[in-house]
C-alpha cells in the first residue's frame, strides 16, 4: 500500500495510526510512505523503524496516562472536586418550594437564570441521597 504521507493515514493520532498499519500488515501486506521513506515495510530496516516507533509511540501513552493520574491524585488529596459544579448550591432548596407550590419551571428558572429543565431535576434531599 502506498501512502503519499503518515498524516494522511489517519487523523486519529499516532496510536489510531499504529492500529491502522498493524491492520495492514496483518493481512499480509507491506506499506510504503512518499513523504517518509524510513516507513517503509517493503524492506526490513523499515519494519524495525515502524516497530520502534510503535513502542515510543505506546511508551508515551503510558507516560502521559500515569502522569495524568497522577495528577488527578495529588488534585483529589488537596480536595479538588471533580465534574459540574452545582448550578444552584444556596438556593435549591427555595427553588423545590416554588416548584412544589405549583409555581411554572420557566418562571422559577428565570428567576434563578437557570434552565426549566434544571428546576425540574430538582429532587428533595433525601430522595438525592437515596440515589
Amino acid at each position: 500500500m502506498i501512502v503519499s504521507a503518515l498524516d494522511r493515514l489517519t487523523r486519529g493520532g499516532p496510536f489510531k495510526m499504529l492500529s491502522v498499519l498493524a491492520e495492514i500488515t496483518s493481512r499480509g501486506a507491506a506499506y510504503k510512505f512518499l513523504a517518509e521513506p524510513w516507513a517503509d515495510t517493503t524492506h526490513e530496516l523499515g519494519e524495525v523503524l515502524a516497530a520502534l516507533v510503535g513502542y515510543i509511540a505506546r511508551k508515551t501513552r503510558e507516560d502521559i496516562l500515569g502522569r495524568t493520574a497522577a495528577g488527578r491524585e495529588r488534585a483529589r488529596l488537596r480536595g479538588v472536586k471533580f465534574g459540574a459544579a452545582q448550578a444552584l448550591p444556596e438556593q435549591q432548596s427555595q427553588a423545590l418550594r416554588r416548584r412544589q407550590s405549583g409555581e411554572r419551571l420557566k418562571s422559577i428558572a428565570a428567576c434563578f437564570k437557570v434552565s426549566s429543565t434544571m428546576i425540574a431535576r430538582l429532587k428533595p434531599k433525601a430522595s438525592r441521597n437515596a440515589s
